[in-house]
């Protein structure tokens, strides 16, 4: 008897405790979602208490940085735990948040269901696309997509995350629907992209070939000089070579040549300073 007594107070006792932590955890989680409702009137007021109550602004600088911090938190916490991967629960949940909390979490889903995409093609399986309302970014991004590649929506469906060719091809009908002009400017500067990118294109063309035109009238300068003009800077050269104007001409026999093949360099004549291609006369370089 006294052995089951000891088990029951023994349970009694835990159920307490349990039911302490659980009432303290309670407590604090309540007083955190009160902290964040203020935080969040500040977000959306664009203030704080000093600047409100007619005192000079950024006094609270750090108040307003824990103030974003505990704008992104809650963002992603309304995500993990209460919309349960639902984009439309996502989507009223953040109804409320300013506009730099929103972007992030709509930049968490599309980045979340991009990794889904990757997981479903690694594994073989089936890829669920997710639904709900589309998001400006994603707007944006059809509107790009179909600039450069048309009305082509199983090709853009691969290139927007979370995305399949049916959704897209029902948000291009949606927005015909609002604002038919925008699907026609986006389709007709098709076109003109195309025509920008192959204009860059022979640009890049025209230029390469310049370069080798030019390689090609150096070599053709340097043949008719006599030789192969000699890369070397004066630094690298002894004066007394540049005096006699010979220098070193490798792979040729002896090691030397004169300079475009002259016999030698009198004192006064003009030669080729090498490095330069300039003529140059040998008494300006003493």
């Amino acid at each position: 008897n006294n052995k089951s007594k000891d088990i029951v107070a023994n349970a009694l006792t835990r159920e307490q405790i349990l039911q302490a932590e659980a009432d303290e955890y309670n407590a604090n989680l309540a007083a955190e979602e009160e902290e964040s409702d203020g935080y969040l009137d500040m977000g959306i007021f664009g203030q704080d208490e000093t600047t409100s109550r007619g005192g000079r602004g950024g006094d609270n600088t750090a108040d307003l940085l824990l103030n974003e911090r505990q704008q992104d938190q809650m963002a992603l916490d309304l995500i993990r735990l209460e919309s349960g991967g639902d984009a439309p629960a996502i989507v009223e949940l953040t109804e409320g948040m300013t506009s730099r909390t929103r972007s992030k979490t709509e930049r968490y889903e599309i980045e979340r269901h991009a990794q889904a995409r990757r997981e479903s093609e690694i594994l073989g399986t089936t890829f669920k696309p997710r639904g709900g309302r589309w998001t400006k970014a994603e707007r944006t991004l059809l509107m790009s997509h179909m600039t450069a590649l048309g009305a082509d929506y199983s090709l853009i469906a691969g290139l927007i995350p979370g995305r399949d060719r049916r959704q897209v091809r029902n948000e291009v009908l949606r927005i015909a629907k609002r604002d038919p002009h925008r699907i026609v400017r986006a389709i007709a500067r098709k076109d003109i992209e195309q025509e920008r990118v192959l204009v860059s294109q022979l640009e890049e063309r025209g230029e390469k070939l310049a370069a080798v035109e030019d390689q090609e009238r150096e070599e053709d300068g340097e043949i008719a000089h006599g030789g192969p003009i000699v890369r070397e800077t004066l630094q690298d050269i002894a004066p007394d070579q540049i005096a006699t104007g010979y220098v070193p001409q490798p792979g040729l026999e002896g090691g030397i040549d004169a300079i475009y093949g002259m016999p030698e360099a009198a004192e006064g004549q003009e030669v080729v300073v090498p490095g330069d291609e300039a003529h140059m006369d040998l008494d300006d370089l003493f």
